[in-house]
């Protein structure tokens, strides 16, 4: 089962450079409708982890511990423009790039909120079907393939409410290129932390033999807010053993730095 990992032990190291190319393939087989414009980034190669995570926990409002620092391997998803030979060498295919004006003058991941016949809402909906769910399966089969390989992961989603300042960070490692990014998922040996509510243990004894399947939502505290716009999400914490997973006391997780920080990102987009 895939957890949610939100800090790091300091002895904690990254995937093997092998076990990296491996899940990156993996990730790359998942169909697609379209392979424009997506790329994956590694900022852990560029030597950028520490500016990474300063961003990360200064510009976005992703719940994760003090411990989070000891990941030191990362791959975000993202979109770019593509180059006037890509674009030329589409002429007259059922699948073309995205105009280069769409990255430069509209947020491509913001849902617009106009008239739904729009061209806008048009585009946001064909980037849904085209792009981002299969960005996020690729995703998915990334992190699927380094647990089964033995590590702990963790997802962040929170990467994308911020496309301006996260452009003025890191735009000169994408050429000056605008970029788009989406999803972001790290990785290492050793987990501190792990946010899980065990609603997932529910599904072993779940019928769905039925003609239609789903399970009921389980209610979820609000998020106990601490000041200086930050707040402690009211769910379990675990740390990992050999024995398994070890409940954490509410306690015990802020003296971890377990926190959601910059929480008026969550509304907010810059």
């Amino acid at each position: 089962m895939i957890y949610q990992t939100i800090s790091f032990k300091k002895e904690s190291t990254p995937p093997t450079e092998e076990h990296t190319e491996l899940a990156i393939k993996n990730a790359l087989k998942v169909p697609s409708a379209e392979r424009f414009h997506m790329r994956i980034w590694f900022p852990h190669r560029a030597g950028l982890m520490d500016k990474w995570w300063d961003w990360h926990r200064g510009q976005t409002h992703h719940n994760m511990g003090d411990g989070i620092v000891n990941c030191k391997h990362l791959a975000l998803w993202c979109m770019v423009p593509e180059s006037q030979e890509v674009h030329r060498q589409a002429e007259g295919s059922i699948d073309t790039p995205l105009p280069d004006e769409r990255f430069a003058e509209w947020d491509l991941l913001e849902k617009p909120k106009n008239d739904p016949d729009s061209d806008s809402r048009m585009m946001f909906q064909g980037l849904l079907t085209e792009y981002y769910s299969f960005m996020y399966m690729q995703a998915y089969e990334y992190a699927r393939t380094l647990v089964q390989l033995g590590y702990h992961v963790g997802f962040s989603n929170c990467v994308g409410t911020n496309p301006k300042k996260f452009n003025k960070a890191f735009a000169g490692h994408f050429n000056n290129m605008p970029v788009i990014p989406l999803l972001a998922i790290y990785a290492g040996t050793k987990g501190e932390v792990i946010q899980h509510t065990k609603n997932r243990s529910l599904v072993d004894e779940l019928d769905v033999s039925g003609e239609m399947v789903g399970m009921k939502n389980i209610p979820v505290p609000m998020h106990s807010h601490m000041g200086d716009n930050k707040a402690f999400v009211n769910v379990p914490y675990w740390t990992p053993t050999s024995n398994g997973l070890e409940p954490l006391t509410e306690d015990q997780a802020k003296a971890l730095g377990v926190e959601k920080r910059n929480i008026s990102t969550m509304s907010e987009r810059e």
